[in-house]
């Protein structure tokens, strides 16, 4: 696993399957402080990374069950916090019944209308 890896060669340890805060954190807070950002702790950590991932997948139209195993969350969990970022839902839709609605296109010789039809 890529965490696993990145952790290995900061020395970073994990805690059963997750790995510590501060071994997370002490990178973290290098790169803000290297950049200029000020260390807000939580207001610009991991866990807004978490949620800008997931929407920013989700915003990109990746299917919502990947991106759930991505966060490590059920399917219901990443709908129920993320669905707002799927795209253009209610458009989509009203296109897709508009669609089913649409009496078909018949011509003349078509191939795949029934004789009865032509």
């Amino acid at each position: 696993m890529w965490l696993e890896r990145w952790a290995d060669r900061r020395g970073a340890r994990f805690a059963g399957t997750q790995l510590e805060r501060e071994a997370a954190n002490r990178p973290w807070r290098a790169a803000w402080a290297k950049a200029g950002i000020p260390d807000r702790g939580r207001a610009n950590g991991w866990h807004v990374m978490r949620h800008t991932a997931a929407s920013q997948w989700l915003s990109a139209g990746v299917n919502p069950a990947k991106v759930a195993a991505f966060l490590g969350d059920t399917v219901a969990v990443a709908l129920e916090t993320y669905a707002h970022f799927l795209p253009g839902d209610d458009d989509r839709a009203r296109a897709a019944m508009d669609a089913f609605f649409e009496p078909p296109e018949i011509t003349a010789g078509a191939p795949g209308v029934p004789r009865s039809a032509r």
